[in-house]
């Protein structure tokens, strides 16, 4: 294809417009769609934490329980002072971009460029990729550092100057830091990005895979990582011990309910990268071998983690960073497959109908597919209560020093833009002390102290609690404002407003 700029001809590559093409579509429909709903809980806790941190206000302790550093707050809140939520949610997009590029970029090394534009087109429309960019929380970022630092280590492998390998190599782990200090869930893939990194070659017995250059480069990439991680755990050991030796980042499931998940969020993208992992192994050497378990490993790590724990806490989020390096070995079986059944045609021409078919096919199971993550994606939007119209009710109603517990209570803090200094002004159903007391014995104590000016529950978030409160505010509060929303479409959600008995009029307690 020739175009005339300036009175000059360009040339573009088919895959070059395809691969454009994809990703400016990605950009545009998620863009055209980042106030689909008020913030999620974890959108308003990251950007309110960074905020307070922007103000020397630290008393969340949010290390201890936030599972990251405060890189994402930080950038979350400064992105919101420009560009409120659609913002926020902008940079978790263009985050999954980059994921994008690179996991093409690592395809490109098993199979080829039209493998590398099927990896990104694939990747990046995916239901798990489009909810994850468009959330603002810190797994964008971190799996965009990671992918970065993974196709660094890659190419370091093939790097032939030695100063360039080295700074190569330094600038996967300085990405490394960056992501795991980002998310400690990085960490799973250290295994893989070591593999990546040692480059025995070329080696013929077993023994030369343990050869001094390879050691060294290794080495060389692990010093950096190592220095950052060593200065951040000694700042913040006593936090991290909290976090590590705790139950926050947990969810318990049973098995049946992991592979459940497992199998409709990824079981086609497994089961692909599984026989791509098995076809690398026995048909190919050196290299593409390596390569393939290094990735193999990398994308198996959160499963077996979450498998393990039996976890579904952010399971699903975790499943687009097992996605990053399983998909080159899902895209170059298909690939493979592909090239094999032209081979075959060529030989046998008698099968060139059947050849249509399977080109019909495999189109109809692609817009199928397609359709499938785009409803999936649909759903997502609406996977959570709206704030809207509460938010509308407490700009009527509530004064500015209003104690109010909140299921939730940081997405209203962060779209109302209040309570920053006075960590008592928006307590949340999930902690609270109170009168020597805390959790749920502190907020009963508040209910039956009529401490609380309002009380937002919506039975979400904290069911257990909000069963175990509810008798206590039917005796001390006033429901005062309900809203019905319909959570994926279906399933009606309500929102309750309460307020002190004593403070509601007698006309307004008659007509609710």
């Amino acid at each position: 294809m020739e175009i005339i700029v300036n009175k000059r001809k360009v040339n573009i590559r088919t895959y070059q417009l395809i691969y454009s093409l994809a990703i400016f579509a990605n950009i545009l429909y998620l863009g055209m769609q980042l106030n689909y709903n008020t913030a999620f809980v974890d959108e308003a806790i990251y950007a309110t934490i960074g905020e307070g941190v922007l103000r020397g206000i630290t008393w969340e302790n949010a290390i201890s329980w936030m599972g990251g550093y405060y890189i994402y707050p930080l950038i979350s809140a400064k992105i919101n002072h420009y560009m409120g939520l659609s913002g926020i949610r902008l940079f978790a997009a263009l985050c999954m971009v980059v994921t994008a590029i690179m996991a093409g970029k690592i395809t490109k090394q098993f199979t080829s460029r039209m493998g590398e534009v099927v990896t990104v087109i694939s990747f990046l429309f995916w239901a798990n990729v489009m909810g994850v960019g468009q959330m603002g929380t810190y797994d964008a970022p971190s799996i965009a550092f990671l992918s970065i630092s993974t196709y660094l280590a890659l190419r370091s492998r093939y790097e032939k100057d030695e100063n360039k390998k080295i700074v190569v190599l330094i600038f996967s782990s300085l990405f490394f830091a960056l992501s795991l200090l980002t998310k400690y869930i990085a960490i799973l893939f250290a295994p893989a990005l070591i593999l990546l990194v040692y480059n025995p070659k070329p080696f013929k017995r077993f023994l030369d895979l343990f050869n001094k250059k390879a050691v060294i480069e290794v080495f060389i990439w692990g010093l950096p990582l190592t220095v950052v991680v060593s200065v951040f755990v000694g700042i913040y050991y006593i936090e991290l011990m909290n976090f590590f030796t705790g139950s926050i980042a947990f969810q318990a499931t049973n098995l049946s309910e992991i592979i459940k998940h497992t199998w409709e969020d990824m079981g086609f993208i497994l089961i692909g990268s599984l026989v791509g992992f098995i076809y690398a192994l026995i048909f190919t050497k050196g290299d593409k071998r390596w390569l393939a378990m290094a990735l193999f490993i990398g994308g198996m790590m959160p499963i077996m983690y979450h498998f393990g724990k039996l976890n579904i806490r952010s399971y699903w989020k975790h499943l687009v960073y097992a996605g990053f390096f399983l998909y080159p070995l899902f895209i170059w079986m298909i690939v493979k497959t592909f090239k094999n059944l032209r081979s075959f045609i060529g030989r046998s021409p008698m099968t060139v109908n059947l050849s249509q078919v399977f080109i019909a096919l495999t189109a109809i199971a692609a817009t199928g597919l397609l359709w499938s993550n785009l409803s999936q994606h649909w759903r997502f939007q609406r996977s959570w209560p709206s704030a809207t119209p509460t938010l509308a009710y407490l700009d009527e109603v509530r004064d500015p020093d209003d104690k109010i517990l909140a299921e939730a209570s940081s997405v209203y803090k962060f779209h109302m833009f209040t309570g920053f200094e006075d960590p008592a002004s928006w307590p949340s159903t999930w902690y609270m002390e109170y009168d020597g007391k805390v959790g749920t014995e502190a907020m009963i104590a508040g209910i039956e102290d009529k401490y609380f000016d309002l009380v937002i529950l919506n039975d979400y978030f904290t069911t257990a609690v909000n069963a175990e409160l509810r008798p206590h505010l039917d005796e001390h509060y006033q429901i005062v404002f309900v809203d019905d929303y319909q959570i994926e479409g279906v399933y009606t959600q309500s929102t309750y407003v309460w307020r002190p008995k004593d403070e509601v009029p007698e006309l307004i307690q008659e007509t609710i």
